[in-house]
Parts: C-alpha cells; structure tokens; sequence
C-alpha cells in the first residue's frame, strides 16, 4: 500500500469519513466529531481534538487507523475511481 495515499484536511466528504470510519473500530462519538471537524470542516488538529476533550495520542491514533483504513479501501478500489470520485 502506498503510504502517501492519505486524507487530506478540509478536503473530505462527511460521506467519504463515514465509509472509512465503517472499515474501523472507532466508536468514540467524541474522536469522530474531532476526525471530522479536521478532514471534512478543515479545522487544524490541535483546534479539533481540544474541541472535542480529545487527548492528542488519541486523535493522532485514530487518524493514523483511518488513513490506513482508507489505503486499504483506496487499494480495492478500481485503479481509476477513487473513493473521493465515487463519494
């Protein structure tokens, strides 16, 4: 898997973070809200986890889970159609 293949901030769908959150374990209602505010709305990670009373370690892990998520659905996807043209 390509390791530069990665959300990118303020550039996702709320319908893109839920499909990957779906390949996760992540279940905190709390991480979700900081994961969105960060990918969909743009907000800066520091503003997003401290918004939601999210430690750091836990946000920086969740991120690190979803964007391995996201690889692996990126991978199983045609070559040509990427999640973010399919969303």
């Amino acid at each position: 898997m390509n390791p530069s293949i990665t959300l990118l901030q303020g550039m996702e769908t709320e319908q893109t973070i839920d499909k990957v959150l779906a390949e996760t374990r992540i279940k905190s209602e709390d991480v979700i809200a900081a994961l969105k505010f960060h990918f969909v709305k743009g907000w800066a990670a520091p503003m997003a986890y401290s918004q939601f009373n999210v430690a750091q370690q836990n946000f920086d892990r969740a991120v690190n889970t979803l964007n391995a998520a996201y690889r692996k659905l990126e991978s199983d996807v045609n070559k040509n159609i990427s999640l973010r043209e399919v969303a």
